[in-house]
């Protein structure tokens, strides 16, 4: 991961390594500081730049160089050092993966409430900047249109005639569409003038291509809805320009039925590791997941947990006989109608202590979002 992009890769002086990087990571992580404050402690503390193994003859590397790296860690990298961790705790007797909990949860994006209306107006607005951008470096294509106070208003407008539910709407809608064509079609011309030299006009040019392609699925997403009166699938639907990766996530939460991000799947032992980690795809059902978790830990530990704990979302009839199979305690809570032989087992001391430790995950969760920026 650390040697992508490099031209010559067996040139050049000598960097950082993958070890010191990896332990300078840990400095962060486990001090929950900032990039340049990790740095700064490993740089100024005799014990944390003996454990990064820094010489003490040469300098740090900069903030920016440590972050770069850190980027190019990429996410099989990062499960590979998870198993790893995983093995050597086994090896340790640290943990024996006798007992897991399990949860999920929805890691939201930073964007704003995608309306089709502003997804129109951040399109409009980057593809401009962007072109303007390219213009004063290559003046010789034209001048470019700067529509972005225009679809601003537009978007004002759509806002307040949907709230008031006036007949405009659509009006609006039809000239926030008009215009956003105009302008990705002013830049389509323009790029086509445009003969690359460099590496770098290729990747800008790309990355404004790669823009009016979203943004004209964005005005076919917003055609289908507003004048079609279509209902377009939420696995179809553009939910960001910026965080492609954003999907809908529909839970039921008290006040917050519906969230934007992704969904998490985090499965952890009875002594605080967690064994297993996936970002899922879409917003599959708790209750799917089960059989996948169970598999998973079987390949890890080569047994079976004698005892599992989540919540009533993870319970199925499938699922019940799946545990009763493989002789796995069963701490997980019925849905719905419960019989009088479910309703003693729920009261009974055992379940209660199991679901006192499947408590423990939502602490955890809420430790990894709030301390160490789990998003």
């Amino acid at each position: 991961d650390m040697i992508k992009g490099l031209r010559k890769k067996d040139q050049g002086a000598k960097g950082t390594n993958a070890e010191q990087l990896i332990r300078y990571l840990i400095v962060k992580f486990r001090y929950n500081a900032s990039y340049g404050e990790a740095r700064e402690m490993v740089n100024n503390n005799i014990y944390l730049r003996n454990f990064s193994k820094f010489s003490w003859f040469k300098k740090v590397p900069q903030r920016r160089a440590l972050n770069e790296l850190a980027n190019k860690i990429g996410p099989q990298t990062i499960k590979a050092l998870n198993q790893l961790l995983i093995e050597a705790a086994k090896n340790l007797n640290l943990i024996k993966g006798e007992e897991i909990r399990f949860d999920t949860t929805v890691c939201e994006t930073n964007i704003h409430y995608p309306t089709d209306n502003r997804l129109l107006w951040d399109v409009v607005k980057t593809v401009t900047t962007m072109m303007i951008q390219l213009k004063t470096d290559k003046p010789w294509i034209g001048a470019f249109p700067n529509r972005t106070r225009r679809i601003q208003k537009l978007s004002q407008k759509i806002f307040r005639s949907a709230k008031k539910k006036t007949k405009r709407f659509k009006t609006h809608y039809r000239e926030a569409i008009r215009v956003t064509k105009e302008v990705l079609n002013r830049a389509s011309n323009q790029l086509e003038k445009i003969s690359c030299t460099s590496i770098l006009d290729m990747i800008q040019i790309e990355i404004i291509k790669d823009h009016i392609e979203i943004g004209n699925k964005i005005i076919d997403q917003a055609e289908r809805r507003v004048f079609k009166g279509e209902k377009v699938k939420a696995s179809e639907k553009i939910y960001s320009i910026y965080e492609r990766h954003t999907e809908c996530i529909v839970r039921g939460k008290a006040g917050k039925n519906v969230e934007f991000g992704r969904k998490i799947l985090l499965t952890e032992t009875k002594g605080g590791v967690i064994t297993q980690y996936d970002v899922l795809k879409g917003n599959p059902k708790d209750d799917n997941l089960l059989e996948n978790i169970l598999k998973t830990h079987k390949d890890l530990f080569d047994v079976y947990p004698s005892k599992t704990a989540g919540d009533r979302g993870f319970y199925s009839k499938g699922n019940e006989q799946l545990l009763q199979e493989k002789n796995i305690l069963n701490g997980i809570p019925k849905k719905g109608y419960k019989n009088k032989k479910q309703k003693e087992w729920e009261k009974s001391k055992i379940f209660k202590q199991n679901q006192k430790f499947r408590n423990g995950i939502e602490g955890r969760i809420s430790v990894l979002k709030n301390k160490y920026g789990m998003n």
